[in-house]
């Protein structure tokens, strides 16, 4: 066996980095335990297809002719996997029934095809023909996945808008990485295989997904919630109530009465205030029913609880702004007390309600 060079060590490393990460993830504690052995499950099929490649890269002993095709057939596993851990953390109570397993008809399909040809010493040329059209339905399969996952991330970004009013530490802007980032790699890996065709060209897309697995590790540490199902209880109790108001019990009357009780809380008591104010929480404040709270919000001022809380917090903002014992402080400071949990976010929320940045307003505010 050749002697290892940079390459090859890095792309053991990152190997090594998915196998220690994926045990990591399956050893926190979570009430939710089956989005961690999903993620780990991606981890270790990543890890295995490196060592896989690296071994071949160096000329090992071993001699894996056919290293390639079952590279291929395991990733046919990663579409589903990746689908199934989008909807582990965008569905609650999700579980994986027999139905699901339908999904992985393909990886089972292309291994029982491939199967006779591991038995081989060497490639053939029907073995070569039928590991393209493999890889080919991999990369159809990438796609629809990928596709499958960002609409429901979308939906699920529209979904916490009507039961939280700060999205920074449930937005799953991680998932969205992870998703994105897996298909940036399968592009670079086909561009590379349509310019060189050859062992060495994958080197480099293996290291994008050593890389990769490094970032997933780094974003996991930055933002553990996402692992350790932080917010996922109340997620889940708000978004099994959600129902677009049908059959709904709230009458004009009744909601008349709301709206006011609403308006009059939200001007005396100033709830938005409360960086971690959600949909039931206000709910139980006012004495009314989350459905209906969430009913009279968005038909009343076509918003979603998202933007009507932040929509508060921008006013109040404006308000301390316009104060003269105001002048001197921080606008960033302004607005992480009047809720917002982030300068990005308070920066968002007032370009969109207000139409200029804060220092705008204060500028245009001065010149008024």
């Amino acid at each position: 066996m050749q002697n290892m060079d940079a390459i090859s060590t890095i792309l053991f490393l990152g190997a090594t980095q998915g196998i220690i990460l994926s045990v990591v993830i399956l050893t926190i504690r979570r009430d939710h335990q089956l989005a961690n052995r999903i993620l780990a499950s991606i981890l270790i099929v990543f890890s295995i297809s490196i060592v896989l490649h690296t071994l071949s890269h160096i000329n090992s002993e071993l001699n894996l002719p056919h290293h390639e095709g079952i590279i291929s057939i395991l990733f046919y596993l990663i579409g589903p996997l990746i689908y199934f851990y989008v909807q582990a953390l965008t569905i609650p109570d999700f579980v994986i029934t027999k139905k699901d397993y339908l999904h992985l008809i393909p990886f089972i399909v292309c291994l029982i095809i491939y199967f006779p040809f591991y038995l081989l010493p060497s490639m053939s040329g029907t073995q070569h023909t039928i590991g393209e059209i493999i890889a080919a339905g991999v990369v159809t399969q990438t796609l629809a996945y990928t596709i499958l996952a960002i609409i429901a991330l979308r939906k699920h970004k529209r979904t916490i808008k009507e039961s939280f009013s700060s999205l920074e530490k449930i937005n799953l802007n991680w998932l969205r990485f992870l998703v994105i980032g897996y298909l940036i790699t399968w592009t670079i890996a086909i561009v590379l295989e349509g310019f060189h065709g050859k062992i060495e060209s994958w080197d480099y897309s293996w290291i994008v997904v050593s890389a990769f697995m490094y970032a997933i590790g780094y974003m996991g540490l930055r933002q553990p919630e996402i692992f350790s199902g932080a917010h996922f209880e109340e997620f889940k109790n708000d978004a099994t109530t959600k129902k677009k108001y049908e059959k709904s019990t709230l009458t004009p009357e009744m909601a008349e009465v709301y709206l006011t009780k609403l308006q009059n809380y939200m001007s005396q008591k100033k709830p938005y205030l409360d960086n971690n104010l959600t949909l039931p929480k206000l709910a139980n404040q006012l004495a009314i029913s989350t459905h209906h709270l969430s009913q009279i919000i968005n038909e009343s001022f076509r918003q979603n609880f998202f933007e009507f809380i932040n929509c508060h917090r921008v006013e109040e903002v404006k308000q301390m702004i316009r104060k003269p014992e105001n002048q001197n402080i921080n606008l960033a400071s302004l607005g992480l007390d009047a809720g917002f949990n982030s300068i990005s976010a308070f920066n968002a929320a007032f370009k969109k309600h207000s139409g200029m940045t804060p220092s705008e307003f204060k500028d245009h505010k001065q010149i008024l």
